[in-house]
């Protein structure tokens, strides 16, 4: 299981730091509070990978949840990591 670091950036940006354990990549996944499905943050082959997306409403604080799984050869390796739970800031 992939551990990741979830760091809030200014301007609504997101870091994420892991660590790949020898695979090739990470894939970041994230969700909005009120949503119920993951979506894309980002596939990764160095760490830290930053997650660009603006805020709904724009310029306003907003909770968003992030997991992470490790790819091998483009499939997901191992189990998800634990889920971070962030506010990011504008």
């Amino acid at each position: 299981m992939a551990a990741l670091v979830v760091t809030a950036l200014p301007r609504g940006k997101v870091s994420i730091a892991f660590s790949k354990q020898g695979q090739d990549a990470m894939r970041g996944e994230f969700k909005r509070k009120k949503d119920t499905e993951w979506l894309l943050a980002g596939i990764w082959t160095t760490s830290a990978g930053i997650h660009d997306e603006p805020s709904v409403p724009p310029g306003d604080p907003e909770s968003r949840q992030y997991r992470g799984i490790l790819l091998n050869k483009n499939e997901p390796f191992g189990n998800y990591s634990t889920i971070y739970t962030i506010v990011t800031t504008p």
